[in-house]
Formats: structure tokens, C-alpha cells, sequence
């Protein structure tokens, strides 16, 4: 998750995004994997609503205006048969396959206008959520927010730029410190 950087507490959004998002993951799962794309892409979609409902509730709370709390969020679940992505906003998720191919597993959303991007605080927004099912496990996740993307990404295709990804994975896969 990534707060917008012009709304005021954007952090604590994100925060509350990311955490509600995860936790509505783990409780969908809780009773096994899903089996197809259509129940993948209902617990997403569960997913999103519950982290955009945690916000509208923390912006009640605190008395504030919701676009006070606006936030990108970006959800991927990744097993040994599929790789389930979910976005709303300029984020970008980069997959690296068993055979080290690097893909775009989801893309920046942008508005119509330079710079703008889609929040989950927006009215609309559970209908701007971008969500995709691969049949295919992955050897590793990159999640990046927009401050990255010049860096990581070939643009205008956003491709993955290899020289940025390769030595970043390969450091991931060798530490065995896990704050590292």
C-alpha cells in the first residue's frame, strides 16, 4: 500500500489498507485454496472490500474526510501451481517463473491525466480493482509502489528491466537473514 502523497494521513491509510487486506486473505483461506479463477478472484474481491471498509471506518472514527486516508493497495498470492495478483493503483507487481523469465504480473494504473493514479478511497474504486489468476507457480515476487518504476521498469511497455530485478533476487535468494 502507498499513501497519496497530498492527502494528509495517507500513511496511517495504507497502513490500515494493508493490514485489513491481508487479514481478510488469511481468513478466505483459512478453509482451503480456492479451486478455479471465479472463487480466486471472489476472495480478491472480498479482500479489497474489506480493506476499503477498514478505511471508511478509521476516517469515521477519527472524524476526518475518507480522501484524508488515500491509499494505492496492491494484494498477490503466490503458490507452487498459481500466482493471483489484485491492484488498485500505480503499483506493480514483477514475477520471476521457475525458468527465471521476469513478467509484469500486474501494471501502474493511471488516470487520464499525468500522475494521477486510482485510490482505494475513491467511490468507484472496488470497480477499478484489477485482478489476475496465472495457472503457474513462480521462483519470486517483487511489489513495488510508483517511486520505483522509472528504475524497474522498461517504459512505455512496463517491461521488467532485467539488470535492475536479476542481482535484486538473487541477493533475496542467498541471505538467510530474513531482516536482510
Amino acid at each position: 500500500a502507498d499513501g497519496a502523497g497530498s492527502a494528509e494521513r495517507a500513511g496511517e491509510g495504507a497502513e490500515c489498507a494493508l493490514h485489513a487486506g491481508m487479514a481478510a486473505l488469511e481468513a478466505g483461506l483459512a478453509a482451503g485454496l480456492p479451486t478455479d479463477q471465479e472463487a480466486w478472484e471472489t476472495l480478491l474481491t472480498e479482500a479489497f472490500s474489506q480493506a476499503r471498509q477498514a478505511v471508511v471506518e478509521l476516517a469515521e472514527r477519527e472524524n476526518q474526510p475518507l480522501r484524508d486516508f488515500s491509499t494505492t493497495l496492491t494484494l498477490a498470492l503466490a503458490g507452487p501451481e498459481w500466482l493471483v495478483t489484485g491492484q488498485i493503483g500505480d503499483g506493480v507487481v514483477v514475477a520471476q517463473t521457475e525458468t527465471g523469465e521476469l513478467f509484469t504480473a500486474t501494471e501502474p494504473q493511471h488516470g487520464e491525466y499525468a500522475g494521477e493514479t486510482f485510490f482505494l478511497t475513491m467511490e468507484n474504486a472496488l470497480d477499478l480493482v484489477a485482478g489476475r489468476v496465472y495457472p503457474r507457480g513462480v521462483r519470486a515476487l517483487a511489489a513495488l509502489t510508483d517511486g520505483l518504476l522509472r528504475l524497474a521498469l522498461t517504459l512505455p511497455g512496463n517491461q521488467p528491466h532485467a539488470p535492475f530485478f536479476t542481482p535484486l533476487i538473487a541477493f533475496c535468494a542467498a541471505t538467510t537473514d530474513p531482516a536482510a
